[in-house]
């Protein structure tokens, strides 16, 4: 017999009973939530000694899996299509393929799958599963012995690297002082929280043929903390006032505008609304819109776009900033940084905890909780 219990989504708990007075407790947690890698790059992440990664999955139809030995010139075939599969967009190299059908083979040889009708798909699944897992422990025990030497956490105890980063966060002092906002004052507030904007110039769609280019910057979201410097200290106070030149000085605030006029237009607007289809149109055609807008976004629609408004109601902050978040951030990131030139690879845990360290404050709201367990299982 057993009982189980699910905490969450990502994580289990169970104790199995062996017999009279002997159990095992067993753990089952998502390990993708505390390292968002694919298993095939644990191997570069935390350099293990792995094998490579040579799996045909498209062999494993319905049909072959109920046959279970498939003939060889098949499964090369497979192979093929697999090798090809994983190089998409790529030039592909015959010599690399080759050698990604030979190594399939010798593992078919050296798992004992190679029969004379064929190969054993699912044995040598079996074993290839089996090596995965080891892969999968011994990265996740560096993983943990990395968390342990930065942060002085035991991932065990934490379900998400956000729930990590968010522990080391409050361990270094970052949120003391800080409030955190719930029901109808995190609903305002969130009304201001806005993606990136996902589209081309003018929200024009285009059609491409060749290669292109992906420019990509380097630690947006670090380098957002350190400018922001810290997080608004206080309670959250009702506006007293809408007059701009009132509460412009406010450490930090949050207020619903209507927008009077827009002086200058852009290929990439600043600001965006929500259309009859739910979907975020970014667009400088905004007279007359009513949006939910912080302090920076405010300050940034009259210094680039020379927004006229009206203010209709809102909160300020105006107890100041805890700017250790700044700190912490900066640490990190010089942390990284020695550890990439001296070729460490703990540097994956430094880039990982600045991504995800500002993952807990943007929480929905948590409106319900449904407790599952499971007791005597047979």
């Amino acid at each position: 017999g057993s009982e189980m219990c699910i905490r969450d989504r990502l994580r289990g708990d169970a104790e199995f009973y062996i017999r009279s007075g002997y159990s095992i407790r067993v753990q089952i947690q998502d390990s993708y939530a505390l390292i968002p890698s694919p298993l095939r790059d644990f191997g570069d992440m935390f350099k293990l000694d792995v094998e490579k990664e040579i799996m045909p999955y498209n062999l494993y139809t319905k049909a072959n899996v109920s046959k279970k030995i498939i003939p060889t010139d098949v499964c090369i075939e497979a192979c093929k299509k697999q090798y090809k599969n994983n190089n998409i967009g790529c030039d592909v190299n015959k010599d690399d393929e080759d050698e990604y059908v030979k190594k399939f083979m010798d593992n078919a040889n050296k798992w004992n799958c190679i029969t004379n009708k064929g190969i054993n798909i699912i044995h040598y699944s079996s074993i290839y599963c089996k090596y995965d897992c080891d892969v999968l422990q011994k990265g996740y025990e560096k993983f943990q012995d990395w968390i342990k030497e930065v942060c002085d956490l035991d991932i065990d105890d934490y379900v998400s690297l956000p729930s990590v980063a968010n522990e080391y966060l409050m361990k270094e002092g970052v949120y003391e002082g800080v409030y955190s906002v719930s029901c109808v004052t995190r609903e305002f507030i969130n009304m201001a929280m806005v993606g990136g904007r996902t589209m081309c110039a003018e929200n024009k769609k285009h059609y491409i043929k060749g290669s292109v280019d992906d420019f990509d910057a380097v630690s947006l979201y670090p380098s957002a903390m350190k400018r922001l410097g810290g997080y608004l200290k206080g309670k959250p106070k009702l506006l007293a006032t809408t007059e701009y030149d009132s509460i412009k000085n406010y450490d930090g605030y949050f207020v619903e505008i209507e927008i009077l006029k827009v002086g200058k237009k852009y290929k990439f607007p600043l600001m965006s609304y929500v259309n009859e289809d739910k979907c975020k149109v970014w667009s400088n055609e905004m007279e007359g819109k009513k949006v939910v807008v912080d302090k920076t976004t405010l300050e940034d629609l009259i210094e680039f776009q020379n927004v006229e408004f009206k203010i209709i109601r809102g909160y300020y902050y105006d107890e100041g900033r805890n700017y250790k978040l700044g700190e912490v951030i900066e640490y990190l990131f010089n942390q990284r940084l020695k550890a990439k030139k001296d070729k460490n690879p703990i540097q994956a845990v430094f880039k990982l905890l600045m991504n995800s360290a500002y993952g807990k404050t943007l929480l929905k709201p948590i409106e319900d909780e449904t407790p599952v367990s499971y007791t005597h299982l047979r």
